[in-house]
């Protein structure tokens, strides 16, 4: 019975010892349950950000006359904002144009200020709308201005309204805006309106428009109501800000289940390593009384290898159905996708197996080559 079905044999050794097994199945539980748990779950949130991340920038557009070496920039003509704003589906449209005014905290200290002067209008509620602090005023109606976050820590906008001086002349600020992914750069941006910023720099000055809609707008659609007569060279693309901030969000997430899944199922495979190694170290006796009533060397380490596989699989199936569960109650709760992913299961009772295994033979190997005697009196 003993050569001839080691599991059996197995499962009654590990009954006898149900201290032994449950800790070691229930190590193993939470080694596999990590590495199908923290993997999943990133991978879940990182899913929902970026069709969250989509959401805002599948339908978002940039669009900027093109710049051509030697030539005044292009002018979008007039009455685009309220043509682009018309087209059906479209929830916001932000028109910046950017200078290269001057900007200083007093007349006094003249020393200019790293920040960008922007004129800035739009229709809709866009992000750069929402007021952070200070008064919710539009940026039209000079000589009100609002200030980017960072802009507002250079300039040492503590209160509001406060003063400063755009090209020389005075501006009071009114407000501190939100971040859009849109123009991330309007942050360092002061923003005033744009036919203030046109008369302070229209040489230099260059226009961008932002497109936000809940249809899908298409290039050549916005190519013809932004430039109906086609008199201007235009880049219509999908806005830079947001395509980074997708890679970026990937490949964060992605390095962080990486290191949280190494992390968590490193430290629980050594306790389960350290646990087997202990329990086998702790049956040197009985391995002896194996080998003095007959036991060859090889069936010992079969026995030791069906109860590393009996182990493995019971503790690994344990750990890969109650991480799959948990990693399905978080999605309904939070309304994530979830895809079970099969390849992950698979390592995760893998490296269960693999680990019984190896903290399993290596003291069993050691202890069938002692001598008996010797092994009776290590224990």
């Amino acid at each position: 019975m003993f050569s001839n079905w080691p599991l059996i044999e197995a499962l009654r050794i590990c009954r006898a010892r149900p201290r032994s097994s449950s800790t070691s199945i229930a190590m193993l539980l939470i080694a596999v349950c990590t590495i199908m748990l923290v993997p999943s779950l990133t991978s879940g949130a990182a899913t929902k950000l970026l069709s969250e991340l989509d959401a805002l920038g599948s339908d978002a557009w940039s669009v900027t006359p093109q710049l051509l070496p030697g030539q005044a920039p292009q002018r979008l003509a007039d009455g685009t904002l309220e043509r682009v704003a018309a087209l059906p589906g479209v929830t916001s449209v932000t028109y910046v144009v950017e200078t290269n005014a001057t900007v200083t905290t007093s007349l006094v200290d003249t020393r200019v200020q790293r920040v960008l002067v922007a004129g800035v209008s739009f229709m809709g509620n866009p992000r750069i709308s929402e007021v952070v602090t200070g008064e919710r005023r539009a940026v039209q109606g000079l000589p009100f201005a609002v200030v980017g976050r960072v802009a507002a820590q250079v300039l040492g906008v503590d209160s509001l309204p406060a003063v400063i001086y755009v090209s020389g002349q005075a501006v009071r600020v009114t407000g501190i805006a939100g971040d859009d992914p849109l123009f991330p750069h309007l942050t360092d941006a002061v923003m005033v309106d744009p036919t203030f910023a046109l008369r302070l720099d229209s040489a230099g000055a260059a226009e961008t428009l932002g497109i936000r809609a809940e249809g899908v707008l298409t290039n050549d659609l916005i190519r013809r109501v932004v430039d109906p007569f086609d008199a201007t060279t235009l880049v219509v693309e999908r806005p830079p800000g947001l395509v980074e901030a997708r890679e970026k969000s990937g490949g964060v997430l992605s390095g962080l289940a990486l290191v949280g899944s190494v992390t968590a199922f490193g430290a629980a495979l050594i306790g389960v390593g350290v646990t087997m190694t202990a329990a086998v170290r702790q049956r040197s006796s009985e391995l002896a009384l194996r080998r003095v009533h007959g036991a060859s060397q090889f069936a010992i380490i079969k026995l030791i290898v069906a109860e590393a596989v009996l182990l493995g699989l019971v503790g690994g199936g344990l750990g890969v159905g109650l991480g799959t569960g948990t990693f399905r109650i978080v999605c309904l709760v939070n309304d994530w996708p979830f895809l079970f992913n099969g390849g992950l299961a698979l390592a995760g009772i893998g490296l269960s197996l693999t680990t019984c295994l190896f903290a399993s033979l290596v003291p069993a190997v050691v202890a069938v080559r002692m001598e008996p005697t010797r092994a009776l009196a290590v224990e």
